[in-house]
Parts: structure tokens; C-alpha cells; sequence
């Protein structure tokens, strides 16, 4: 469970304090999917930061599996993303010289993980997400929706409990886009914890779990 009480995010600029988020109060329950929602800079992303544990608030607390880890070093942080997280970028972030397996064992070799598990897994995922035919091509051979297929592949890598998607069918069309979605809700019935961070409201129909954000402040829908 991902808990946030009277969150605050404030950045110091040269202009004076920009407050990005503004007392949030949320509980995003184990094993439920979830749609983060609001227009180009309600606080989507500084929120996806902070829920991510790519960032810390500057006031309230972050609870994560009744750990606070508001105050958490970045070595702490890095250790619960490697392990607890997965990330689905909309612009995929795949190493374009490395091959869709070499990307997908990518995660588990920071983690070290053996280099023939590694390898197994990697091929065991890209088969899940469709791919079993493309494990040498690099992302340059490979469309759209099969980059974010190796990308959603990627952020498995280690088993993680919570999928952290950013906009991650913002780059597809809308058929190629719906089967990204299929593929997530896939993984939400098998018990992955899913958050997506998007501006489209058409998200709501997927959701079990709507955060609706305006102007870094919480809203009714």
C-alpha cells in the first residue's frame, strides 16, 4: 500500500517558491489499478516522482508498505526502485545500440542477477509481452508499440510489486495504444499493483482508482 498524507512539493526559484503539490492526502491500495489524471502541469509528474521514490516532499509523509520513506537517503530510494518499482516511460527510454534482450536483462544485471538467469528471464518476458520473435532487434528495427512491449517487459525485469506507467500510450496510435492497456491489465490480474500517469480521461473506464489533479491540488474529477 502507497500511502500520502498532507504532501507538499516546493520548489525555490529565482521568482520565489513554487508549490507543485499542495497538501495531498492519497492511499493507493496493494494490487488495485490506479489512473493519475490532470492536464500538462497539474503536478502528474512531480507526483509520479515522489510515489516512484524518485524524489522526497518537502513536507508530509510517503508511506510505502508501512515503511515512511520520506526521509529516505538516495541509496535507500535507489534500492526500493530497483526492487519494488518498475517504470514504462512514454518515450520508451530503450538503449538504442542494445539489442530487446540485452535491454530487458538491463535491470537485473544492477541488481546482480546471474547472467544466464538474466538471460532466461529476459526471453521468458519478451515472450509474455509478444515478443518472442525480436530478441536481436535493436529498438531502430522495432515500431512503436513493440519499443513499449520491451519496455513493459524491461520494468518486470525484477519482479516488482507496484508498475509506475508515465503517459505510456501517449507516442501510439489508438489501436496499438488500447493493446498496451490490454497488456497492463493483464498484469493487474496477476496481482501487480498498477499506476498510470496520464492526461487522457479516457483512462477512467480502465481505472479502480482515479487521482484527479489541478494546479497541484486534489480534485473532485
Amino acid at each position: 500500500m502507497i500511502q500520502l498524507q498532507q504532501v507538499w512539493k516546493t520548489y525555490s526559484l529565482e521568482s520565489g517558491p513554487v508549490n507543485a503539490l499542495q497538501d495531498i492526502s492519497l492511499t493507493i491500495p496493494d494490487n488495485s489499478f490506479s489512473a493519475i489524471i490532470g492536464p500538462s502541469g497539474s503536478g502528474k509528474s512531480t507526483l509520479m516522482c515522489l510515489i516512484g521514490c524518485l524524489d522526497l516532499p518537502t513536507q508530509g509523509t510517503i508511506t510505502l508498505n508501512g515503511r515512511n520513506i520520506s526521509k529516505y537517503s538516495e541509496d535507500e530510494l535507489a534500492k526500493i526502485r530497483g526492487k519494488m518499482i518498475g517504470f514504462v516511460f512514454q518515450k520508451f527510454n530503450l538503449i538504442p545500440t542494445l539489442s530487446a534482450l540485452q535491454n530487458v536483462m538491463l535491470p537485473m544485471m544492477f541488481q546482480g542477477t546471474n547472467q544466464k538467469v538474466r538471460e532466461k528471464k529476459a526471453q521468458e518476458l519478451l515472450t509474455f509481452v509478444g515478443l518472442a520473435s525480436r530478441l536481436s532487434h535493436r529498438p531502430s528495427q522495432l515500431s512503436g508499440g513493440e519499443q513499449q512491449r520491451v519496455a513493459i517487459a524491461r520494468s518486470l525485469a525484477n519482479d516488482p510489486d507496484i508498475i509506475l506507467a508515465d503517459e505510456p500510450t501517449g507516442n501510439l496510435d489508438s489501436v496499438t495504444g488500447t493493446k498496451i492497456i490490454e497488456l497492463f491489465q493483464k498484469l493487474h490480474s496477476q496481482g501487480k499493483t498498477i499506476i498510470f500517469v496520464t492526461h487522457d480521461t479516457k483512462m477512467k473506464q480502465y481505472a479502480q482508482n482515479v487521482i484527479t489533479l489541478r494546479d497541484g491540488q486534489l480534485t473532485g474529477g
